[in-house]
């Protein structure tokens, strides 16, 4: 187990900002976007995106292998900031 830290401006921006992050390396600019997508998909089990020190959303991530995307499901997810109330959306 492992844990990391990324800056995106969403839970659903995550996997683009790391993709762009790995681009950036000359060694890897030449692997294809779904590749890196499959391999993320593959190493991460879990996105936690806050914002203001507040856990604003919490995704689960895998990897749908007919449309070859990251997909992400949402099991909370912030829904009243002054209340700090949370939604759990995973049934």
């Amino acid at each position: 187990m492992g844990l990391s830290t990324v800056h995106s401006d969403s839970a659903e921006n995550t996997i683009d900002r790391l993709i762009t992050l790995i681009k950036r390396d000359v060694r890897s600019q030449s692997y294809k976007e779904s590749f890196i997508e499959k391999l993320l998909a593959s190493s991460i089990d879990y996105i936690i995106y806050m914002k203001e020190y507040k856990v604003f959303e919490l995704a689960e991530v895998s990897y749908d292998r007919k449309c070859e995307k990251v997909k992400l499901k949402t099991l909370y997810k912030l829904i009243n900031i002054e209340d700090k109330y949370f939604k759990n959306l995973y049934k």
